[in-house]
């Protein structure tokens, strides 16, 4: 577990500084964010939401690995449970997207979907990993967390960049 602490303190960095981006990029378009008249982004709101939920998921996930402890209950069951939560809210919010989404957008909008819910899942899996074998399920884990990160830059660009097209 010892080798696996700068990588904790990189992804809690990570997770926070790209929560900081995800918050400038919704306060830079916040207008436009909360618009819920104009169809096109009638769901930014849920995108930003839903990103930040994750970054917090992660930050809080690396935080409560840092803590010192030579027991794997605590530490499984906090990433069960945050990779549960994020994984609901990534199906509610797909779902909902799905509705409003325009047709030439609903296969990108469903990989991106995809990818979110396995995130999730992945950390899910890096919990009950933890709880059943020890620490040496950390890897599911890291995996995780990059493929959380790709749909968290993905939607902090749609939200910074994209919404002004």
């Amino acid at each position: 577990m010892k080798q696996w602490q700068p990588f904790f303190v990189a992804q809690t960095g990570a997770s926070a500084a790209l929560a900081g981006l995800l918050f400038v990029a919704v306060s830079i378009n916040l207008t436009r964010i909360l618009d819920l008249d104009r169809r096109e982004h009638s769901r930014l709101a849920d995108r930003a939401g839903g990103a930040l939920i994750t970054l917090i998921g992660i930050l809080i996930a690396f935080s409560l690995l840092l803590v010192p402890t030579s027991s794997t209950t605590i530490p499984g069951l906090g990433l069960l449970a945050i990779g549960l939560i994020d994984a609901i809210y990534q199906i509610i919010n797909q779902v909902r997207r799905w509705r409003t989404i325009e047709k030439q957008c609903r296969m990108r909008g469903a990989m991106l979907g995809i990818v979110g819910v396995l995130a999730s899942t992945l950390i899910a899996v890096a919990g009950i990993t933890i709880l059943l074998v020890g620490f040496g399920g950390i890897a599911w884990l890291a995996v995780g967390v990059f493929l959380s990160y790709l749909v968290v830059v993905e939607e902090t660009w749609v939200l910074l960049v994209e919404i002004n097209r």
